[in-house]
């Protein structure tokens, strides 16, 4: 399946209970349309977010579902969510479509085309990823939740939607709107941290444990208290 041996094997010996992808900032742009078909057909899209680095989309969504079979996980997709424009939301809302659809409609023949002719049924999706990198408020990004969210709650019931929350442990504000704004809309808070000075390195095991249970006790006490949160990425980097 095009995939490295070693890597497929190391990455069964870690019994991930579901892979993220597309991952990290990447995923805001990610354009899933040109990552489906033939390959001679996808097209070229460097990563500008990571310094530039070359990715021709060889692997795309069937080669990420074929994977995540082979070892036996769930798969969790993360949806670029750019904006509200209508155009915006569809072309996520098609991913689903493509994703989950009956043979019979029209985003399944398509699937069925490339290989696959069985919905894939997908029920973990995320709202974009990070969007304060690209300058979103916490009020801008609980609006896209909202839209985005409804509308999976419609193409997509069964489906458990992923927020995203804070990115670094000091920054209760955002987490606390996102869940106050747009909790109905959306199921799991993923919740970042990262340790970006020397200093922090030693305490950054207890800080990330401290914020978890903010973030918990404010759920709690919240309008919507079923919202469940995950870690979804957290490194003690650059220390």
């Amino acid at each position: 399946g095009m995939l490295r041996p070693d890597l497929l094997h190391a990455l069964g010996d870690l019994h991930p209970s579901f892979i993220r992808w597309p991952g990290g900032s990447f995923a805001s742009t990610y354009k899933w349309e040109d990552g489906i078909g033939p390959h001679v057909a996808r097209r070229y899209h460097p990563n500008l977010i990571w310094g530039g680095y070359s990715d021709y989309y060889g692997f795309g969504t069937d080669e990420f579902l074929g994977l995540c079979r082979k070892i036996g996980t769930e798969p969790l997709i993360v949806l670029a969510a750019p904006g509200t424009r209508p155009e915006q939301v569809e072309y996520a809302m098609n991913w689903v479509h493509y994703l989950n659809d009956p043979l019979s409609s029209e985003w399944g023949k398509k699937r069925a085309a490339n290989g696959h002719p069985e919905p894939y049924g997908v029920t973990l999706f995320q709202i974009d990823n990070e969007p304060m990198n690209n300058g979103f408020t916490p009020e801008a990004y609980a609006e896209i939740v909202n839209v985005y969210g409804k509308r999976l709650r419609e193409i997509a019931p069964k489906a458990r939607i992923v927020a995203c929350g804070q990115k670094r442990s000091s920054d209760m504000d955002w987490s606390e709107k996102v869940i106050d704004l747009a909790g109905e809309n959306f199921d799991i808070l993923g919740c970042h941290n990262y340790e970006y000075e020397p200093d922090n390195y030693a305490t950054g095991v207890a800080r990330i444990a401290d914020y978890l249970q903010k973030v918990r006790d404010y759920i709690g006490k919240s309008k919507h208290p079923k919202i469940e949160q995950a870690v979804l990425e957290w490194g003690l980097c650059r220390t």
